[in-house]
């Protein structure tokens, strides 16, 4: 009898198991996942080694995919049901000049339109270095038609553009440890071609920083609305332990070196959020470090690395602690820090679990909620935390990129070679 009872004791706790991890997971799945969940395109003919949105106003929508020697075009749209109209690359360039290369970076300028039919340039740098200028609206695009520079001495990581009067001035990090500052010169009478001028003159426009570490990751803050001085900042990351960070006037290209903070621990992904903040993500944990207040009275000085105090760090704790065997722990260092200007929030990925990151301290004013800029000028203390909402996805999704809209994100799955596209409207 008492082994009866020991039998159904066994089997009700069983179940009561059962139960409460069914409870557990429809209660995470109510509050965690993006809701219309995901849209999958696996028949990619390459795989992908960059990510972007289209910036021209009429293409809002349009993915922009990278990989080997190819770049294609698809446009993002939804019918009623959430389900993508067209999973098929509506253009497919291929640069023939670029057989033995692969695309690394690309980036679609900010720059006026005044047609609409109007030809839209757009820059894309390769593992050995070359920089090269396509346009959008071409139907055909070959080694004839597409020039090149021989920019760096290694892989470019990354192309970012610097808001300087009506001039295209452009930003490269590259694996050779240099950043280099240039303006887009197109030649008169002949679009397919162009020029750089390197600003500043000398040094080939290379900013200087006192090291040879390659750059992982560049991050320019957003310029300050209403502010006199109009300063803007740029911070680089590379394989060392070190940040460096440079100051600019707005009406100046001019770059002026300011500091040098070593990093205390591993991870090197970081991205200005707003004016004054930076997120830095470390590697492997269940965390990101805020960074403000950074001391700027060492100036100049490339051969002294600060160390951050602890009025320097908020540390943000993602929603859901790890354990150390969890998989969520693994990670990589490769998806990038996505930082949305009119939404205010940063895309981060952890694990296999993508978070989006406010700062809600945001409040109320005569003029309506006051923005991260206006809080730091009125001292205020500042909040950050993630929403509620995530996105599960592998571990293996090393790109990422936000639509301007900011109602669409997209990753890149390397093992699987898929893209998948999430609708937000959580934001």
């Amino acid at each position: 009898m008492s082994n009866q009872n020991q039998v159904s004791q066994s089997s009700l706790q069983m179940q009561l198991t059962e139960i409460f991890a069914y409870l557990k997971s429809q209660k995470d799945d109510s509050q965690g996942k993006s809701q219309p969940g995901q849209q999958v395109i696996n028949n990619l003919e390459f795989s992908v080694t960059a990510l972007t949105f289209n910036t021209d106003p009429t293409k809002s929508s349009q993915l922009v995919v990278a990989g080997e020697n190819k770049i294609q075009f698809y446009d993002v749209a939804f019918n009623q049901g959430s389900q993508l109209n067209s999973q098929n690359a509506t253009k497919t360039y291929t640069y023939e000049s670029l057989k033995d290369d692969t695309i690394t970076a690309i980036h679609f300028p900010n720059t006026k339109k005044e047609k609409k039919n109007e030809k839209y340039p757009f820059f894309f740098g390769t593992k050995q270095g070359k920089f090269l200028c396509g346009m959008s609206l071409n139907q055909e695009q070959n080694e004839n038609q597409v020039p090149h520079v021989e920019l760096h001495q290694g892989q470019i990581s990354c192309i970012l553009q610097v808001q300087w009067q009506e001039e295209l001035v452009l930003l490269t990090g590259g694996y050779d440890g240099l950043i280099k500052q240039f303006k887009v010169n197109f030649r008169e009478g002949n679009e397919n071609t162009f020029e750089i001028n390197y600003f500043p003159f000398q040094n080939d426009g290379v900013l200087k920083h006192g090291s040879q570490e390659g750059v992982f990751w560049l991050s320019l803050s957003e310029i300050k609305e209403n502010d006199q001085k109009q300063k803007q900042r740029l911070i680089a990351s590379g394989y060392e332990n070190n940040f460096y960070i440079w100051e600019r006037n707005t009406n100046d290209f001019q770059w002026h070196f300011i500091l040098k903070y070593k990093r205390n621990a591993f991870g090197s992904r970081v991205a200005y959020y707003g004016s004054d903040c930076i997120v830095w993500q470390l590697f492997q944990q269940n965390y990101v470090n805020i960074l403000i207040n950074l001391d700027t009275s060492v100036l100049n000085n490339k051969d002294v690395a600060l160390n951050f105090k602890p009025e320097n760090i908020r540390k943000v704790q993602l929603n859901e602690k790890q354990n150390d065997n969890s998989i969520e722990r693994y990670d990589n260092d490769k998806f990038p820090l996505l930082y949305h200007k009119d939404k205010q929030i940063m895309v981060i990925k952890c694990g296999n679990r993508i978070y989006f990151l406010k700062c809600k301290s945001q409040l109320p004013s005569r003029e309506g909620s006051q923005n991260i800029a206006q809080l730091f000028q009125a001292q205020r203390e500042l909040s950050f935390n993630y929403y509620e909402q995530y996105i599960e996805c592998s571990l293996d999704c090393t790109l990422g990129a936000i639509s301007p809209k900011g109602d669409i994100l997209v990753v890149y799955d390397s093992c699987k070679k898929e893209l998948k596209y999430y609708r937000l409207f959580f934001l």
